[in-house]
């Protein structure tokens, strides 16, 4: 079973917060409980959720990042994408084979669409 875990950017921090099993952290790790000293800064309105899938780099693949595989087998073309939820098809779109090994062996997370604006101008979002 794949574990729920959210996180939400807070814009006036310039950082992510994360949520998980009802607490709130300061880290992705979710080892060190967030005090909201200054407000909530979890905005629910921007909540993205973890993928349940790492990437080949064991890094965390949440909805919102920004993601860098290779296409074709002699010309090996570099495409980015943006993790997206498929309401329709009530899935995670990553813009690849959404196959979790494929994606674990393949994928890596280069940003997400917060803090990496820069790379959105060759992304597309979640579409093949």
């Amino acid at each position: 079973m794949r574990e729920i875990k959210l996180r939400s950017y807070n814009e006036a921090h310039k950082k992510f917060y994360y949520f998980k099993n009802g607490r709130y952290y300061n880290n992705i790790s979710c080892n060190k409980e967030h005090e909201l000293k200054d407000g909530k800064p979890f905005d629910w309105n921007n909540a993205e959720e973890f993928t349940g899938i790492n990437d080949k780099n064991f890094a965390e693949i949440y909805e919102g990042d920004i993601i860098k595989y290779f296409t074709g087998q002699l010309m090996h073309i570099s495409v980015h994408r943006v993790v997206k939820w498929d309401k329709e098809k009530i899935k995670f779109n990553f813009g690849v084979m959404n196959d979790a090994a494929y994606i674990m062996y393949n994928v890596v997370v280069i940003g997400n669409i917060y803090d990496n604006k820069e790379l959105l101008g060759d992304t597309q979002c979640g579409e093949d």
